[in-house]
């Protein structure tokens, strides 16, 4: 009876181990995952700005220049 006794407390450790080692990952999973939202939040805001300037360039360019 002990010796099913050992074996019930090491499973339940295990268990208890395995729980905690999923519920860290599980944290670090959703805040990689803001993170990665973040980020690829920032790439497309960088990718509008550098439209809007080269769009900019492209008008600058059209403007007729004018001579005194």
């Amino acid at each position: 009876m002990a010796q099913g006794q050992a074996v019930l407390e090491a499973a339940k450790d295990r268990l208890h181990t395995t729980q905690q080692a999923y519920i860290a990952s599980s944290k670090a999973y959703q805040e990689a995952t803001k993170a990665l939202a973040k980020d690829q939040s920032d790439l497309a805001a960088a990718q509008n700005k550098l439209l809007q300037l080269n769009t900019d360039e492209k008008n600058l360019v059209r403007l007729p220049v004018t001579r005194f």
